[in-house]
């Protein structure tokens, strides 16, 4: 009875005071940390030592049970409900800086027509992955303005992320590759 009523609670208070979860994915474990807008005090980071096999070069291969291990450990830290920002694995994508500014920023509306400029750079570019399998995401590098980074996300991986999410009870806002978060942008 305490433990239904210490649920709704948390359940309660999560649409009052929304909690923000920011995850680090790895095939071997994953960071997280709680935060919140506008507080500087660091919080905890917790480390969750993944089972063997369970995701294998970014992609998580048994999205049931990764899901109930990362909502367990999150209602066992007392979060539930909460908002998840989370980057990919860096197995899951890769980047290539591109010059060209002035074409590149034609591409931001990642459509096929805005794309096929550069299909002819698929080779040169050696993706491990063909733009028809890829999330693409294209963004300045900072502090160089004539350069972007395009960063090719398997779309396969993103989907199985997605849904170990949704089975953990969380709700993702935000999933990016992990080289756009270490570029800080």
């Amino acid at each position: 009875m305490l433990s239904d009523f210490s649920l709704s609670w948390q359940l309660f208070s999560s649409k009052l005071f929304p909690r923000f979860i920011l995850v680090g994915l790895d095939d071997q474990q994953l960071s997280l940390q709680e935060w919140r807008p506008g507080r500087h005090r660091p919080f905890p980071v917790w480390k969750l030592r993944l089972p063997q096999g369970v995701c294998q070069d970014g992609h998580p291969f048994d999205v049931e049970a990764l899901g109930d291990l990362i909502g367990d450990f999150l209602v066992d830290q007392g979060i539930v409900a909460a908002h998840v920002l989370a980057a990919l694995p860096p197995a899951c994508s890769s980047w290539r800086v591109l010059s060209g500014a002035q074409q590149s920023r034609l591409a931001r509306r990642l459509d096929q027509g805005a794309l096929a400029w550069l299909t002819p750079l698929d080779p040169c570019l050696r993706l491990p992955l063909a733009f028809d399998e890829a999330e693409l995401t294209l963004c300045d590098l900072p502090g160089c303005p004539d350069l972007e980074v395009l960063v090719a996300s398997r779309r396969t991986s993103i989907n199985a992320w997605i849904e170990v999410f949704a089975v953990a009870g969380m709700s993702l806002q935000r999933l990016m590759p992990a080289q756009l978060c270490w570029m800080d942008v």
